[in-house]
């Protein structure tokens, strides 16, 4: 009978204790507190009805007399007589116990928060922060670029890897001097509305969905999709911020419009920007085609490095006034374009558009707030110019070795950046199923394809690879393959041999890598010229500061058809004459363009040091040849091919 009545009184004790340490931290002071206090005021009365001490006359003097030794065992030592002694120890020894309770209670929520610590379930408590949904390789460029911005930002990633693994690939981003940022990493799925809600996206900035690399497209999109529905079930409908999506391709521009839509009455829709990761990659992969060095400009462009565009008010001194006299009053900067209010911007007006004063100027400078206006609006008169030089515009011949789910996208591209009748050869397995459709919408360029193992053309290439004007190397043929680049790099390196046995070369060779890791593997030069996904994050980067460059990054400067880079010879600006930088920018604008730096291939001796760029701890690269925003006055080198913004220029 008493075994029974001590087991369910054991199991009430332990269900009693479970419950108390289940409770809030705050709450279980409060109650230990309270239960001293009582346990004070009881000792108290049994002290009074026991007589007292000598010492004790009245109530305080035996609550002071319980409360010594409850909180010191030491003062009970002086104390005489059997009945005295017997409760100062029962007091005691009762305080021993509450006081080792306490403790192990606050120990133990501690050790739970530092285990939530640890694990990366703790809250976030931030707004306008950057929040990055999903890990890969690109976080830690995109966490790199905050830190060269010098900007005040939080970052806060999002995804199901561990903490510790997440810590450990942004290390290096500690390291960047001068840096602002702040990054907090949690563990959880950010398809999880309560886990979007611990890391405040309702508050946030920006939100950048990246579906985890090793997705095949269909379960990236899936990702990408339940992360979006996620966001919008819990967005406010004042959300503040900025979502960003990278899809694998174009086309699912409605599937996730109709995911940021609200289904709610008077709710507006998420503001929503769709990055197709393949079509980026494959119109910087065309521009680098048509030119040599314009991934170097775009990489220039698009990194907090150097110069980068902002949008900047019109100075009262000159609204109203045309484009081109605010181009040439513009200092310490250059003005590309204007952002009008509530449309979209414009790059490279012409000189006759007035600007307001409620429009937004699109400059290029090295950090915001760089810019500042002259005294003499006016820019010098341009060197004369030699004539354009004869074959600028001839055909030239491409071959393609390899395959990549960008591949249809890229010989689209090509097609709209090169000159008219240049041939396109693409060797690749299965390439005439994969590209039939996309070649027979081609007419300006000639187009031809052939089944075919592009590695093994590399340790045999045929005299048509070999005499070819430009190779390009794809990669990543099959979706989802954890060693996508190790076909491109098998095939760079056996073609490198080959070419050296035979004594040739081919006049440019350019390989596309997805992975920044796989392109440390080996060595680049402006002509073993390696394009990879390093541009698509640089991109994020800029648009998740600043949402309303995206349409100037992506449907001008990334669009073959746009206001996009071209890099000419000085002598189409300057002739042969001794010229500075500002006569450059007054030749520029009567072609109808927009000068704004000098590409200098005498930079260019060496290997690019691949780690440098990878893990961007340089505040400057000495070796770049490329020099935006070059001060007026700034000789041009007579070596040097000028940077500009144009429709058509090439």
């Amino acid at each position: 009978m008493f075994s029974a009545w001590l087991h369910a009184a054991r199991g009430q004790f332990a269900y009693r204790l479970d419950r108390f340490l289940r409770m809030h931290g705050l709450v279980q002071a409060l109650i230990l507190l309270g239960t001293t206090a009582s346990l004070v005021l009881l000792f108290a009365g049994v002290l009074v009805i026991a007589g007292g001490t000598p010492e004790t006359h009245t109530l305080s003097d035996h609550l002071w007399w319980t409360l010594g030794r409850f909180s010191d065992g030491g003062t009970m030592y002086p104390d005489q007589g059997a009945r005295v002694r017997t409760i100062a120890v029962i007091v005691t020894w009762t305080a021993i116990f509450v006081v080792q309770f306490m403790t192990g209670a606050v120990t133990a929520k501690l050790t739970d928060r530092l285990g939530q610590l640890r694990a990366g379930r703790s809250p976030v408590v931030e707004r306008g922060h950057i929040l990055v949904l999903g890990f890969d390789t690109r976080v830690p460029l995109l966490a790199r670029e905050l830190a060269r911005s010098r900007q005040r930002w939080t970052l806060v990633v999002l995804a199901e890897a561990s903490v510790t693994a997440m810590d450990l690939a942004l290390r290096s981003v500690s390291r960047i001097a001068r840096s602002r940022l702040r990054i907090e990493t949690r563990s959880g799925d950010p398809r999880d509305e309560l886990t979007l809600l611990r890391v405040a996206a309702d508050r946030a900035r920006s939100v950048v969905i990246l579906a985890p690399e090793e997705l095949d497209d269909e379960a990236a999109g899936r990702f990408g999709f339940q992360a979006l529905l996620a966001l919008r079930r819990i967005a406010p409908a004042d959300f503040p911020g900025q979502v960003i999506v990278e899809t694998r391709h174009a086309g699912d521009e409605e599937l996730y419009a109709a995911a940021a839509d609200s289904s709610a009455p008077n709710t507006p829709a998420l503001p929503l920007i769709q990055m197709a990761g393949d079509d980026v990659i494959a119109r910087v992969l065309a521009l680098s085609v048509r030119q040599p060095g314009v991934y170097f400009v775009l990489r220039e462009l698009m990194t907090f490095r150097g110069s980068e565009l902002y949008f900047e008010p019109v100075p009262k001194r000159l609204a109203g006034k045309k484009f081109g006299t605010i181009h040439a009053s513009v200092i310490d900067a250059i003005a590309v374009g204007f952002k009008p209010r509530g449309k979209p911007p414009v790059v490279n007006p012409p000189d006759d558009r007035i600007i307001g004063e409620d429009d937004e100027l699109i400059v290029l400078e090295q950090g915001q707030g760089a810019m500042r206006v002259a005294r003499h609006q006016k820019l010098p008169e341009p060197v004369e110019a030699t004539q354009s030089p004869q074959g600028e515009d001839a055909p030239i011949s491409l071959v393609v070795l390899g395959d990549n789910r960008a591949l249809p996208e890229f010989v689209t591209e090509l097609a709209n950046a090169l000159p008219d009748k240049s041939r396109i050869k693409v060797f690749a397995p299965r390439a005439p199923v994969i590209l039939q459709p996309t070649i027979d919408r081609i007419t300006r360029v000639q187009v031809a394809c052939e089944d075919a193992d592009p590695t093994a053309l590399a340790r045999g290439p045929t005299r048509e690879i070999i005499e070819a004007d430009e190779t390009v190397i794809l990669g990543a043929a099959t979706p989802g393959d954890a060693d996508a680049d190790a076909q491109a790099l098998e095939t760079l390196v056996c073609l490198r041999h080959e070419e050296r046995k035979r004594g040739a070369k081919a006049r440019r060779l350019i390989t596309e890598l997805r992975n920044l890791s796989s392109a440390m593997h080996v060595g680049g030069s402006s002509d073993d010229f390696l394009v990879s996904t390093e541009i698509l994050g640089l991109l994020m980067g800029q648009v998740m500061v600043t949402p309303e460059l995206y349409p100037v990054l992506h449907d001008d400067l990334l669009n073959p058809g746009g206001n996009d880079v071209f890099l000419h010879p000085r002598e189409l600006y300057a002739g042969e004459a001794k010229s500075t930088f500002a006569q450059v920018m007054s030749a520029a604008r009567r072609r109808r363009e927009v000068a704004i730096g000098m590409y200098l291939p005498s930079r260019r001796a060496g290997p690019l040091d691949l780690r440098a760029l990878h893990e961007g701890l340089a505040e400057n690269d000495e070796s770049s040849p490329v020099w935006l925003v070059p001060h007026r006055h700034a000789h041009v080198p007579a070596d040097a091919l000028i940077v500009v913004l144009g429709i058509g220029s090439c």
